[in-house]
């Protein structure tokens, strides 16, 4: 991928390959998720929040868990894992059944 990348013309101290799962976490940590109490706004997962990302495919499941620092960092609590459980083999299953 870095090679294509990189043919393409994305300069390689501009590029970061990360796993699927991972990179989804990090952007739903900064989700408005939580109601703050004054204000009535929209606040992201604080210090100390454990979350659960499920990448529910068509191929494959993938979860991760990350646990919000109080610098703001992730911590990873269990590596993004899965498996051929995406909705093509329920798909398959289902044609089989």
């Amino acid at each position: 991928m870095m090679e294509a990348a990189v043919e393409a013309g994305i300069k390689n101290e501009n590029l970061k390959i990360a796993l699927e799962p991972e990179t989804a976490s990090i952007f739903c940590r900064l989700l408005p998720v939580e109601k703050m109490i004054e204000g009535g706004g929209m606040t992201s997962f604080k210090p100390g929040s454990v979350y659960m990302v499920l990448d529910a495919g068509g191929g494959t499941i993938d979860i991760t868990v990350h646990e919000v620092l109080s610098d703001g960092k992730l911590k990873e609590l269990h590596k993004a894992s899965g498996g051929a459980w995406g909705g093509t083999q329920v798909d398959e299953a289902y044609r089989q059944f």
